[in-house]
């Protein structure tokens, strides 16, 4: 098995479901050749280097993918007879490769979306997150001001008891 990367353009006036579609489809080659999906990225609509049958504009995909040396040629041949891909370019990254790395691989991307996907949900503004969390964000706004407090007044007393006690200790200089 080897590994492959492939990045794809697809006709920029084409709906969202049909952008999909195509990139669905390309999918579907790639598991019907025995191929194995490692990575699928969205770059989405980008300015291209040239006019390509006259649009300034694509949707861009990438497929990272493990698969037999067939599997370039359908996806290929797939990709030249669509009118909605406008460019492709395949590179094969590795002739060998170790099924259990790339299966960890694919996790690991896994794990790092889903963490992506919740930080996101955590920087949501406060109209998505709700009343509740800036009441929230206010109460420890509020108890961390408290604590101050106290720690400046207990700062404050601590002087006085001090000075106190040299005031003192300075009368029984005197005597």
């Amino acid at each position: 098995m080897r590994r492959y990367e492939t990045v794809f353009v697809v006709r920029p006036d084409l709906g969202e479901t049909e952008t999909k579609e195509v990139a669905h489809r390309l999918e579907n080659v790639v598991a019907k050749e025995e191929g194995t999906m490692v990575k699928k990225e969205e770059w989405g609509i980008r300015k291209l280097a040239y006019d390509v049958n006259h649009f300034s504009k694509g949707y861009y995909f990438l497929f990272d993918y493990v698969g037999p040396a067939r599997l370039t040629n359908e996806l290929e041949r797939y990709m030249k007879i669509s009118e909605n891909v406008l460019k492709f370019l395949t590179v094969k990254k590795a002739d060998h490769v170790d099924m259990e790395a790339i299966q960890k691989e694919r996790e690991e991307e896994e794990n790092r979306r889903e963490e992506a996907r919740r930080l996101a949900a955590l920087r949501a503004t406060p109209e998505q997150v709700g009343q509740e969390a800036i009441e929230k964000e206010d109460a420890s706004l509020a108890e961390e001001e408290e604590e101050e407090e106290e720690e400046e007044e207990g700062t404050h007393e601590r002087e006085e008891e001090t000075s106190l006690e040299e005031d003192e200790e300075g009368d029984e200089d005197e005597s």
